[in-house]
């Protein structure tokens, strides 16, 4: 059933290919993280995948989507129907993960803090439209973002064992979403992509159950 401008319409929707799961799952990024979005999402069935965040929202959104849960009498373990997205970048040294994130990081910025999803004092918004060595420091830092632990700019072992812990703290979460800032080349994603694939994966094979 769909809705839209006040009319509805039934109908089936063709897949192809043909979903692996039916019925087939519905997620949708968890950004603001309000109690009423979240509302609206356990009662439609819809999961979340909690995007980038600082580590103090990402407890609180775990902990409001399993309790949302159970007011509708359903009994979820804390992570259950959630995944954890972090944007990535792997280097031999946590030092060169940082400095090659860094360009992608500073046009990530460029692009959300206009549209209010990045906040900036009005001061940071001047600096903006026309950086300058002097003045970059006083934008937010790629630093941040790894200290917040929100971007991955690290070697894989030290992914591995960030990883373990979130899954130590949060068993039921079973995805893990890795993205990249807007304007990464595609060479970089590939190769990142790749090497989280061969050398963090490996780590997180299925456990039996």
């Amino acid at each position: 059933m769909v809705k839209s401008f006040g009319v509805q319409y039934a109908g089936d929707i063709t897949l192809v290919p043909r979903p692996l799961r039916r019925p087939v799952e519905v997620w949708q990024p968890l950004v603001s993280g309000s109690p009423r979005g979240v509302d609206f999402m356990v009662r439609n069935g819809i999961r979340g995948v909690i995007a980038p965040t600082s580590m103090q929202h990402l407890d609180d959104w775990m902990h409001l989507y399993r309790d949302t849960a159970e007011r509708y009498g359903q009994k979820l373990q804390l992570g259950e129907r959630l995944a954890l997205s972090f944007r990535l970048h792997l280097a031999d040294t946590k030092e060169e993960a940082i400095r090659e994130a860094r360009s992608f990081f500073e046009e990530q910025v460029k692009f959300f803090a206009p549209l209010n999803v990045m906040p900036l004092r009005e001061e940071q918004l001047r600096i903006l439209a026309q950086p300058t060595p002097e003045t970059t420091p006083l934008l937010p830092q790629v630093e941040d973002s790894v200290r917040q632990r929100n971007w991955l700019c690290s070697t894989p072992d030290d992914a591995i064992s960030f990883l373990q812990k979130m899954e130590a703290k949060y068993p039921a979460v079973e995805r893990v979403v890795v993205s990249f800032a807007m304007g990464t080349p595609q060479a970089v994603c590939q190769e990142q992509l790749t090497r989280f694939a061969e050398e963090v994966m490996p780590a997180f094979a299925r456990r039996s159950r």
